[in-house]
């Protein structure tokens, strides 16, 4: 198997497919869809959009792109390496698990949703399509223990409160603790790249847990919702926020020097897409740092990941408002917007 030298070789050459920031740009200065379109096909996106005729039919290929990236990174890993990156590419899985949750618990048909699901090394294209397919959560966590899933035991645990509320938050509760905890367990045992990774994945949670603040209703309700191993927010701090007014609250961790939320709040409240947005580009931020110091680590691959991503959304702004018909200097600020 190659080593890490060989992946982040074959990673670099990857990231010369990317459009980039001026690619994405001379994507908004075409005259209109058809030639966005056709810009697109001449690109590293082109072997991907064979046979996609619409906007949406395009939005699936680009989707697809990331999911093959992710799949082979994996493939290329070995050892602890991939052990590392399967246990941080199951955030993924995690998003995947908590779409399909949401929308069987609400009755949404699969065809609403199945194609918003991104494929990854435990959970491929099969497997979404069939969790998908489920008629009710006991279905899915059944479907789910069946295959000795991982994610099984965690479910089967908080179903009971889920049969009791009728709300998954606790089943989403219990994916968000497995998978830090886990993702925490692979780093600790992975020497320099866990070690790099370690403070990435505590800068996950930190972010979690102060969405969680932003958003809280209840008081009451952050006594389940925190999630240990963060580095700034613990328990006892956690609560103290919580039990501030919303709108202190809101100012208090816009201030945190750690957590630098104050982009994603106005006056103290949240806006919840820009949160989303900034959230991730924090994220990014910190691979991109981290790929720079330690150019032979995993940080290379997984900031390539995150960069693939976030080009992806760009570009399907970009298509999707030319189709509603916005003017260029409205999806000029669309796709270079970074929260």
């Amino acid at each position: 198997m190659p080593g890490i030298e060989y992946v982040v070789s074959r990673v670099r050459g990857w990231r010369g497919h990317l459009l980039g920031p001026r690619g994405v740009m001379d994507l908004v200065a075409q005259p209109d869809l058809a030639a966005r379109l056709e810009l697109l096909r001449a690109s590293g996106y082109g072997d991907a959009l064979v046979g996609a005729a619409t906007v949406r039919e395009v939005g699936r290929a680009l989707f697809r792109v990331h999911a093959h990236d992710v799949l082979r990174t994996h493939r290329l890993l070995e050892g602890r390496r991939q052990r590392v990156f399967g246990a941080l590419m199951a955030f993924r899985d995690v998003w995947n698990l908590k779409t399909i949750l949401r929308a069987v618990g609400r009755g949404q048909p699969a065809a609403g949703f199945h194609l918003l699901l991104v494929p990854t090394p435990e959970l491929d294209v099969a497997a979404l399509h069939e969790l998908a397919r489920q008629g009710e959560v006991k279905a899915v966590l059944d479907l789910l223990t069946t295959w000795h899933s991982p994610y099984a035991a965690p479910l089967r645990d908080a179903f009971p409160a889920y049969r009791h509320s009728g709300a998954t938050l606790p089943l989403e509760l219990a994916l968000d603790r497995f998978c830090f905890a886990r993702a925490v367990a692979e780093t600790l045992r992975a020497g320099e790249d866990g070690a790099i990774l370690l403070s990435f994945v505590r800068l996950q949670v930190d972010l979690v847990n102060a969405v969680t603040l932003l958003q809280l209703d209840e008081e009451a309700a952050a006594r389940e919702a925190f999630l240990p191993d963060g580095l700034t927010l613990d328990a006892r701090r956690f609560q103290r926020l919580a039990a501030m007014p919303a709108q202190e609250r809101g100012h208090a961790l816009a201030r945190d020097p750690n957590l630098r939320l104050g982009p994603a709040l106005v006056d103290g409240r949240v806006d919840p897409v820009r949160l989303g947005r900034y959230v991730q580009a924090r994220l990014r931020a910190f691979l991109r740092r981290a790929a720079r110091l330690h150019p032979l680590s995993l940080a290379v691959p997984l900031h390539f990941l995150l960069e693939r991503e976030e080009e992806v959304r760009r570009i399907r702004l970009v298509l999707e408002g030319t189709e509603l018909g916005l003017p260029a200097e409205e999806l000029a600020e669309l796709a270079t917007r970074e929260e």
